[in-house]
């Protein structure tokens, strides 16, 4: 059965569009290719106009220092991948202990790079931001991670000018 090929003729419209869903913000969110938490909890953390939006970066299920630094190529092209053709407000990197071995400031450089246009984060600049708020200065820290990652974490913290007392890893 075939159909005629006449021309379609659609009508004139006054097109009137509203601010859209995600009027207020887009939020972008590099996470991990096995991440199963950061998603539920945007999603039910984000007010009403604000959108959230995800990429995933290739990762080893075994988070060694290797492994981490292995990451750092992939963050700049998944974030590249998170709504290509539209703008972003935030753009954040969402693995803790990537950020404190590759460096927030690489991290940070690479979110930039591939979305000029948002201000980029990481879910460790956060920490870091909210510590001093509550003026926290000596900190007890525990991870899920090996020691060789933990090493890492002292290192940052120290160098964001907090005094650790202790830190357990869980290896």
């Amino acid at each position: 059965m075939t159909q005629s090929m006449t021309e379609i003729r659609s009508r004139r419209f006054d097109t009137r569009f509203d601010q859209g869903r995600h009027n207020r913000a887009k939020l972008g969110f590099v996470v991990l290719a096995m991440e199963q938490t950061v998603e539920d909890d945007a999603f039910r953390l984000a007010p009403e106009g604000v959108g959230v939006h995800f990429s995933r970066v290739p990762m080893s299920s075994k988070a060694t220092v290797s492994t981490l630094k292995a990451m750092e190529p992939g963050i700049e092209g998944a974030a590249r991948l998170i709504l290509p053709e539209d703008q972003l407000d935030v753009v954040s990197y969402t693995c803790n202990s990537g950020t404190m071995v590759i460096g927030e400031e690489r991290v940070l450089a690479a979110l930039k790079r591939a979305r000029p246009e948002a201000d980029p984060t990481t879910v460790m600049t956060s920490v870091v931001r909210s510590l001093r708020a509550v003026g926290a200065r000596r900190l007890v820290v525990a991870t899920p991670y090996l020691d060789e990652v933990n090493m890492h974490v002292r290192a940052f913290l120290t160098r964001h000018g907090f005094e650790i007392l202790d830190l357990q890893g869980l290896n």
